[in-house]
């Protein structure tokens, strides 16, 4: 290696030497670079951030490169090129870590020179952001700006979240510069009352207030109202330091409540069938109500309120608030339009209403005109809101932020439940900790430490307690308290148990994953297994099964098993298993030991398998004839599922169901489309055979029936002037025209049995040469009068078929060589053993076919009759009839043949 990299080297071990420091213990990504950009060393922290450990980064310099978001490459293409001109600070980017999650990191790099001021290498850096990214994300989103004020005139901001753009238009830097502080943005219409409403409270040492809502001038000189929530903080004699507090933007709200006031004659006419009440009282006495009022406070006539005290309807409980308010209308003294407060009604029954009082002139005097509104209803809502929002506002008192509070030594002087809880343990064991010392949390440590060194610190991982061994994770900023001469004299926490929020990005992530292999076009099995790797990203799920239930046949299958101790089952009829038990309850249950000894002794629920720790089985809804259950178990731990777990499962559970329904689905109407399409070619062709079936019929038996009736009709009239001879001739003409006759009814009767499957063959063994001589029996008078000579080569084999269908396929096929063969011709029978049948082979010298008859000769579609040498008729069933038989018997047949040279006729029929 050249020299420089050998300085660069004693450099780096000289610089852990001054500073008593080692790069490669810290929690950064640490990493040395020579001028040529060859990887020297690199910190152990790169691995927990990466994924990829030190070696991997050592031996593959461009892994970092591979590793960015392609989206973010450019970013670290253009820190290459700058860094070669300066150094570089705070640039961000993604990474993709090796388990393949999304990594935020924030990237500096130091240009680094030898004595003599020679560019050597780079010393770079990789810190992990990403949960200060989304912690950011949660504040931008927020519809409240937090804000730190120092308790000096003017009120300058210490602290100011970074949404505070989106709703005053001012900059965080506009106000931690000192260019403006909030005083300055207060409306002067509201500065007094403001300022002397925060003397008060200082005066009276309230630990918290709120102001009435008050108007403020944004960055762009808009008006708008604001209210807030303001907390005191204190130094250790008690001397207001800080206020802490939240501010949000109402204009919406106080203009929607300025919207519904009536203040003028002019809206009179509407005030009887307004949708609010309305009432008119002077020096205290009611003087008018609308139909409204009346029906809110259940009085049945106006006679019946007319000179009752306003009092009378007043709450007790709010009857002093709401009779000053009213006192101050009278005076001219403005107040807020609408207010929230009780009425009495008539009953006595109490209802929420929104009230809203001003001066009109009623008569010749002067008059109140109250208009009020049901908000019952809204109430309970608002409530819930307001308990919400005060529970964010409340950062200190009512916040599940975990608060903690330390001097400049690190040591907790105070802390809340919530943080004692995160830290697991409780806040009397947590007074007097130590956190600069005691900590295990590098992390942790050096965020505290930073907050007393620099006024901040961050802090976000999974924090491991050094008292319970709780591990939870967190999120926790840390800032530091001054002293009034801004002196650091300890600093104070505010940390936020995120596990939840962990376990919902998890969910979330389940579920996007689902609909993402939904969309694949994966087998079943396939499909299961994706699903199996989902669930355990959530929680153990080594052992794994989906039941499925056929509720018509009531037959369980097993489409997916995975266990470490029990085989796949194979499918049974529905019993007494666990499974089965969460079939008919239609409920997902946890089963333990406890629980299964129960089912056992009270429900008779019987145990399947191997005997398991924990037991999960849920419910699972498919559509149609289909239901499941979907099973977790675990042998060893019984606490590794809980009611949580079963929450989760089922709602994953049923985006699943509608993943399978619709896979299902799919596949029911393939299969449905395939049965359509299957049934429409099987009803041509039975279209198709009936057809030639009735042409067979039509021609066929119409040539022999003919010359029937010519010759009977000859008989009968010229029978006395015929001789012997002639009457030897026609009574060869009926014999020959009766035998065609009847073989076509014989092959007729059998095909269309075949057809109609009413044909039932009874296979049996037979010895194929017995058959083969009383079939010859049958043609040789046939080929006697045509000379042709037979040779019989057939062995003695026994096949295994039906006697009747071998006897019509032997006579069909030898009459047909016949018919083909000329006279003096030959006619050879030959037998061959296979390995599962006997091959018979019937060969004729006769006038033999082209391809293209030999390829249509099994095909009623096709078929045609042709003459045979001597004239002799035919239908060409036979063929058609023989193949339908020879198939019935599981058998084969085929022809082979050449125009002139003769025809020759194979088949099987298999062995006994």
């Amino acid at each position: 290696m050249s020299n420089k990299k050998e300085t660069l080297k004693d450099i780096l071990k000289t610089t852990s030497s001054l500073f008593g420091l080692n790069d490669f213990y810290s929690h950064d990504m640490i990493y040395w670079e020579d001028e040529s950009k060859n990887v020297l060393s690199i910190s152990s922290a790169c691995e927990r951030i990466t994924g990829y450990t030190s070696e991997e980064f050592l031996n593959n310099p461009q892994l970092i490169e591979k590793i960015i978001f392609t989206e973010d490459l450019f970013i670290w293409e253009n820190r290459c090129v700058n860094v070669q001109v300066d150094d570089v600070y705070g640039i961000q980017f993604r990474i993709k870590h090796k388990s393949g999650n999304t990594v935020w990191l924030e990237h500096d790099s130091q240009k680094l020179y030898n004595a003599k001021g020679v560019f050597i290498g780079l010393r770079s850096s990789n810190r992990d952001i990403t949960r200060r990214k989304y912690t950011d994300e949660i504040i931008d989103s927020s519809s409240s700006v937090l804000l730190l004020w120092k308790n000096v005139e003017g009120y300058p901001v210490e602290f100011v979240s970074s949404n505070v753009k989106n709703i005053l238009g001012y900059s965080t830097e506009d106000f931690l510069s000192g260019d403006i502080s909030y005083g300055d943005i207060v409306h002067p219409e509201y500065k007094e009352r403001v300022s002397s409403e925060i003397d008060y409270n200082i005066e009276t040492k309230d630990q918290d207030f709120s102001h009435e809502p008050y108007k403020i001038l944004t960055k762009d000189n808009r008006t708008i109202w604001v209210s807030d929530k303001t907390v005191v903080k204190t130094d250790s004699q008690n001397n207001i330091t800080h206020f802490h507090g939240i501010v949000t933007d109402i204009s919406e709200q106080i203009e929607a409540q300025q919207a519904l006031k009536i203040r003028d004659e002019q809206y009179k006419s509407l005030v009887e069938n307004s949708p609010n009440g309305i009432v008119i009282h002077s020096e205290g006495k009611i003087v008018y109500a609308n139909g409204m009022a009346m029906a809110l406070l259940k009085v049945k006539s106006l006679e019946d309120y007319l000179g009752i005290s306003v009092s009378r309807f007043i709450h007790p409980d709010d009857k002093e608030e709401v009779l000053t308010r009213l006192r101050n209308v009278t005076e001219g003294i403005r107040n807020k339009s609408f207010f929230e407060t009780k009425f009495q009604r008539l009953d006595k029954s109490p209802i929420d209403v929104a009230i809203a009082s001003s001066i009109i002139k009623y008569g010749d005097s002067k008059a109140v005109q109250t208009v009020f509104y049901d908000i019952t209803a809204s109430k309970l809502a608002q409530d819930e809101l307001r308990k919400s929002e005060e529970r964010y506002r409340n950062v200190f008192n009512h916040s599940p932020l975990g608060i903690v509070h330390f001097d400049k030594k690190g040591i907790i002087s105070d802390c809340n439940n919530e943080f004692a809880s995160i830290i697991g343990t409780t806040k009397e064991k947590l007074i007097g900790f130590n956190m600069l010392s005691q900590l295990n949390d590098l992390e942790l440590k050096e965020a505290v430490q930073k907050s007393l060194t620099n006024g901040s610190g961050y802090y976000q991982d999974s924090y491991t307690s050094v008292i319970s061994g709780k591990t939870t994770p967190a999120i926790g900023r840390f800032n530091a308290i001054y002293s009034d001469k801004n002196e650091i004299i300890g600093g104070v926490g505010l940390v936020e148990d995120i596990a939840e929020r962990v376990k919902r990005n998890k969910l979330q992530k389940a579920l996007f994953s689902i609909s993402e292999t939904a969309s694949k076009n994966v087998s079943m099995k396939e499909l299961y297994t994706e699903l199996h790797l989902i669930i355990q990203e959530l929680m153990s799920a080594k052992n794994i099964y989906v039941a499925m239930h056929n509720i018509e046949t009531n037959i369980i299958t097993f489409p997916y098993f995975v266990d470490e101790k029990d085989e796949n089952p194979e499918s049974r009829v529905c019993g007494s298993g666990f499974t089965e038990h969460i079939l008919k309850k239609k409920k997902s249950q946890i089963i333990t030991t406890e629980i299964e000894e129960e089912l056992e002794k009270n429900q008779h629920v019987f145990l399947e398998g191997s005997q398991a720790a924990i037991w999960v089985g849920i419910y699972l809804n498919f559509e149609g004839n289909y239901k499941g259950v979907l099973v977790l178990q675990d042998y060893n731990n019984s606490d590794t599922y809980n009611e949580d777990d079963v929450q989760i499962l089922e709602f994953v559970s049923e985006q699943i169901v509608k993943v399978l329904n619709k896979r299902y689905a799919d596949r029911r109407l393939r299969e449905s489309v395939k049965e359509l399409s299957e049934a429409k070619q099987e009803l041509e062709i039975i279209n198709q055979n009936k057809d030639r079936f009735f042409s067979i019929i039509a021609h066929d038996l119409r040539a022999p029936f003919n010359t029937l009736l010519g010759v009977s009709q000859m008989i009968s009239g010229d029978m006395d002037d015929m001789s012997m001879r002639e009457v030897k001739e026609i009574s060869s003409v009926i014999h020959s025209s009766t035998q065609n006759l009847f073989k076509l009814i014989e092959n007729l009767l059998s095909w269309s049995r075949l057809q109609m499957g009413t044909f039932h063959t009874n296979p049996e063994v037979l010895s194929i040469e017995e058959i083969l001589l009383e079939t010859l029996e049958v043609v040789k008078y046939t080929a006697q009068e045509k000379a042709i000579k037979i040779t019989n080569n057939i062995s003695d084999y026994n096949v295994f078929a039906d006697e009747e269908c071998v006897k019509t396929i032997l006579r069909n096929l030898l009459n047909n060589s016949i018919k083909f063969t000329y006279r003096n011709g030959s006619i050879v029978l030959n037998s061959m053993e296979l390995e599962t049948h006997i091959q018979i082979s019937i060969e004729d010298n006769g006038v033999g076919m082209d391809q293209e008859v030999v390829a249509k000769l099994f095909n009623i579609t096709s078929k045609s009759s042709t003459v045979g040498t001597e004239n002799e008729k035919g239908t060409g069933l036979g063929l058609i009839l023989c193949k339908d038989l020879i198939e019935k018997n599981n058998g084969t047949i085929w022809a082979e043949s050449e125009f002139g040279k003769g025809s020759k006729f194979s088949f099987t029929l298999p062995k006994k």
